[in-house]
């Protein structure tokens, strides 16, 4: 199965302006390209849940191995993603 790639516009843009240099062909692809809404995409972060007791009370947190955000493990249960980052929690972070 392939697999889908976001490419910068940009990037897209100088390639095509490089490989065909015939300027009105050039600028009619470009303007499909600039009226095509591009996808809506964030970069995949995974990061673990980091166990770590409260020194006053002894009640288990978990903090985001990425944002560093606490949460209280009965709170935190059963979350994949953490709520304040969006970070990917699962265990096989696939």
């Amino acid at each position: 199965m392939l697999k889908k790639k976001y490419y910068d516009g940009m990037q897209v843009q100088s390639i095509i302006t490089e490989e065909l240099n015939d300027g009105k062909l050039i600028m009619q692809m470009l303007k499909r390209f600039a009226d095509t809404p591009s996808a809506d995409v964030r970069e995949n972060v995974k990061g673990k849940w980091e166990w770590s007791t409260l020194p006053l009370t002894g009640a288990l947190e978990q903090k985001c191995s990425i944002c560093g955000t606490p949460f209280y493990a009965a709170f935190r249960q059963g979350m994949n993603f953490c709520p304040n980052c969006g970070a990917d929690m699962r265990e096989d972070n696939t």
